[in-house]
């Protein structure tokens, strides 16, 4: 089903707020049920530390306009570096 720009515009949006919350609820209502996240496919690391790495997540859009899926590639080489040593003074 094809979904309107604005829409997918507006889910991005609203995602990256919730994403940015660290509210894992306020994450979850943006995925459609059984919906599924997988990161290089790996399982999340709990570190503490604050991370900073460039990357991406590819969407597939159910029906009800929210995520069904989302694959997310990040440079894992600089994430396994920053949770060793932090993300530094810039970031």
């Amino acid at each position: 089903m094809a979904h309107d720009r604005r829409q997918i515009e507006d889910l991005a949006a609203g995602y990256s707020e919730a994403w940015c919350s660290q509210d894992a609820a306020r994450v979850a209502a943006h995925y459609a049920p059984g919906g599924m996240i997988a990161i290089n496919d790996g399982e999340p690391a709990a570190t503490g530390k604050w991370v900073r790495v460039p990357g991406f997540e590819e969407w597939r859009i159910g029906a009800d306009g929210l995520i069904a899926e989302s694959r997310g590639r990040y440079d894992q080489v600089e994430y396994d570096r920053q949770l060793r040593e932090g993300a530094g003074p810039t970031g």
